[in-house]
């Protein structure tokens, strides 16, 4: 569970490193070579012929094709820079360093201020504590790279180049004691680049590189791009706002790419933080998005959504439902002999509009890229999830409530099941398909999880 959790906390340590720092300085290239990641055609992939595999066959194939993926990832298990990085946080757990970050004048503390937390903090063994002397160009940790290590062999150095834009935060605190409220506030510094780089044993393990461009001095970057390579690995992240907005990701390693994933919409984005997010009325503000993620060079899931239509459509049915409820509530309902039968069928109505307008707006596929056809369309299905059962029972007169007449049956409730659609017509439901018949990349799974020395 240890390993799995550390694994977990590394990604979302990288992806939260991408998402705290919205912006990217744009440098022309893409990156580095994506093949071509922004130029998919998407009316030709939502069109293409199913494969001609049967759904039992087609989840051999996919099994197969995950597997690979996973043998591709083998060199993780030895990274020494995720080694390194979980011992850090054990030190850290040892012995906070206790990171002053900011400084507090008149109940105003200014935070992210990279220059007032410069600093080397290097690790006595001994005492089992941080010592720190002054820097005045970064923050720096030197300490042993594993717990078997005999001398502080690692580096973990951070510096970063602040922006000028800084957003502020404000509130009161109510002092009971003297009966005042005080306010007080955060000033956030946004920077306009980070780079942290581990080193072991004097040579670079992992560098994380991410810059931010803002425009206008808005608070809100228009382009981002983080980097961050490790021993072969390279993840790379970018995002662009403007008229079209765009989420490119990619994950490689000696420069073969493992996955990538691209979100491309002309939501207005800006239109809808001014109106603070109320598209209420304006649907427009809404518009389309595609995105699509690959797997290696094959596997593919391409998501196509026309958002303005299906949230106007989704409100308009949340409206006729609730309108619904609200009229039968607002009657005498224990004297309505169709009180718990008009439930179960507004439960039912709601639930059969909201399928048909996720099949009608959104459109999910599975494909096989380098074979050109179509693995698997998803779909959903509203369905019967449960039953409602109490002591009420109809008396003839009105609803009554006895412990002795029995538990009965009220009504059903249902829910949206995502369904995958194959070319022969079968529908399979998506959670069993995928919960049965993949022995094998379970174990491979299990075993590479396990290969987690650390």
């Amino acid at each position: 569970m240890r390993k799995i959790f550390f694994i977990a906390f590394a990604i979302i340590f990288y992806a939260a490193s991408s998402i705290l720092f919205i912006g990217c300085k744009d440098d022309g290239s893409d990156g580095f070579s994506t093949g071509n990641i922004s130029e998919i055609d998407w009316d030709k992939i939502m069109s293409l012929p199913y494969s001609s595999l049967t759904p039992d066959e087609q989840k051999l194939k996919l099994e197969k094709e995950c597997i690979d993926f996973i043998d591709t990832l083998d060199d993780l298990t030895s990274l020494k820079s995720i080694e390194t990085l979980q011992y850090l946080t054990d030190l850290f757990e040892q012995d906070d360093p206790d990171l002053y970050i900011g400084k507090s004048v008149n109940k105003t503390k200014e935070v992210f201020e990279i220059s007032n937390v410069y600093g080397i903090f290097t690790w006595n063994s001994s005492r089992r504590e941080w010592s720190k002397t002054s820097s005045s160009s970064e923050l720096k940790f030197i300490f042993p790279a594993t717990k078997k290590a005999s001398s502080n062999n690692a580096t973990l150095s951070l510096n970063a180049v602040n922006s000028g834009i800084t957003v502020t935060d404000k509130w009161e605190y109510y002092d009971y004691d003297t009966g005042k409220y005080t306010t007080y506030e955060e000033v956030y510094h946004l920077p306009k680049s980070v780079d942290a780089i581990l080193t072991i044993d004097n040579k670079e393990a992992a560098k994380i590189t991410v810059t931010a461009d803002y425009n206008n001095n808005n608070e809100i970057p228009v382009k981002q791009e983080t980097t961050i390579s490790s021993e072969g690995y390279t993840y790379w992240y970018k995002i662009e706002r403007g008229n079209t907005n765009k989420v490119s990701m990619k994950i490689s390693h000696n420069n073969k790419t493992l996955i990538e994933a691209l979100l491309k919409s002309d939501i207005k984005i800006d239109d809808i933080i001014d109106n603070d997010f109320d598209y209420e009325y304006d649907y427009s503000l809404l518009k389309e998005a595609d995105a699509f993620i690959r797997i290696l060079d094959n596997l593919m899931l391409v998501y196509r959504v026309d958002l303005a239509k299906y949230v106007k459509e989704m409100d308009k049915i949340e409206d006729d439902h609730w309108n619904k409820m609200d009229a039968l509530w607002s009657g005498n309902w224990y004297n309505n002999p169709n009180y718990y039968s008009l439930i179960g069928q507004y439960e039912k109505e709601y639930y059969d509009k909201s399928a048909k307008a996720f099949n009608d707006y959104m459109k999910v596929a599975l494909v096989s890229n380098t074979e050109n056809y179509k693995i698997a369309d998803v779909i959903v299905k509203s369905e019967k999830d449960g039953e409602y059962w109490d002591y009420y029972y109809w008396n003839g007169t009105y609803w009554d409530w006895d412990y002795s007449n029995g538990y009965n049956k009220m009504y059903d409730y249902y829910w949206t099941n995502p369904y995958l659609k194959f070319n022969d017509k079968t529908e399979v439901e998506l959670f069993l398909y995928f919960s049965e018949g993949f022995n094998k990349l379970e174990k491979s799974f299990e075993d590479f999880i396990n290969s987690f020395n650390w």
